[in-house]
C-alpha cells in the first residue's frame, strides 16, 4: 500500500507505522478507515490504520469495555493495557468512534 507523506507518495513500512500517533475519539469518529494490519507493531497483534485531515493514525483492535476504562487482552508476554478517560462522556465518545472504526476496518493491508 502507498500513502502520501509530506506530499510524496511512499510505500507503507513498519517503521512508518511505529511512528504514527494513536487515534483519539475525533479521528475514530470522523477519519477514513483504510484497513487493518497484523503483527506490525511490537506488543500489538492487530491495528487499524486511519487517515484524517492528511495525517495517518493507528489504533489497537481488541479493546474491551469495563465500567470506567477500556482494557485490552495481553499480548505475548505482556500485561493488560488499560485506556483511562477523564469523564464518562469522553469514554462514550471514544467507544462510539472505536466501534464505528472497527466495523469499517475490513481490508487487510499487507506490508
Amino acid at each position: 500500500m502507498k500513502i502520501n507523506v509530506n506530499k510524496l507518495e511512499k510505500r507503507l513500512t513498519k517503521g512508518m507505522v511505529t511512528q504514527m500517533e494513536i487515534a483519539d475519539s475525533n479521528v475514530l469518529q470522523n477519519g477514513e478507515v483504510l484497513g487493518y494490519l497484523i503483527n506490525v507493531r511490537k506488543g500489538y497483534h492487530k491495528l487499524m490504520l486511519l487517515q484524517y485531515e492528511g495525517d495517518y493514525y493507528i489504533e489497537h483492535i481488541g479493546w474491551h469495555d469495563t465500567d470506567r476504562d477500556m482494557v485490552s487482552m495481553p499480548a505475548q508476554g505482556r500485561g493488560f493495557r488499560t485506556k483511562t478517560f477523564d469523564s464518562l462522556d469522553m469514554k462514550v465518545a471514544w467507544v462510539v468512534g472505536y466501534k464505528r472504526a472497527v466495523k469499517l476496518a475490513t481490508d487487510h493491508i499487507y506490508i
